[in-house]
């Protein structure tokens, strides 16, 4: 079977880190945009656009296209909880280490995660994962 792609769904858990002007990163939307798209280029994602919406009175929301794909994330900054998504047609980037390294800037403690597998006709689910970070 040809795979088509990989999508990751990622849920971070107890997201504390602050910027520096003392908010939570989860709810900072340029801040978040820029962890996202800096951990995409890192793997060599080819990004297209990117933008990201700050909710009032909290919440934010990103979407960055990439030409492999798209990835997502959609905050809720009073349970300190992220829903990320990446999805890619190219089987050599790595959604763990872009899982890591968003989860270690917003000071996640923990993520879990699936990878599912893309082929025409078929989807395949992997295992849950769980990262803990320290």
């Amino acid at each position: 079977m040809k795979l088509y792609g990989n999508h990751w769904l990622v849920h971070f858990l107890e997201c504390r880190k602050l910027t520096k002007a003392g908010r939570i990163v989860i709810d900072d939307a340029p801040v978040l945009e820029k962890i996202i798209v800096n951990a995409l280029e890192r793997e060599n994602a080819h990004i297209l656009f990117s933008n990201s919406y700050q909710f009032k009175p909290q919440g934010v929301t990103v979407v960055v296209g990439i030409s492999e794909s798209h990835a997502s994330a959609h905050t809720w900054p009073e349970d300190k909880f992220v829903e990320f998504d990446f999805n890619t047609c190219n089987p050599g980037m790595s959604g763990e280490k872009i899982i890591r390294e968003i989860g270690e800037k917003i000071g996640a403690k923990r993520a879990v995660f699936r990878k599912v597998e893309r082929f025409m006709g078929e989807i395949e689910f992997n295992e849950m994962e769980v990262i803990e970070f320290k």
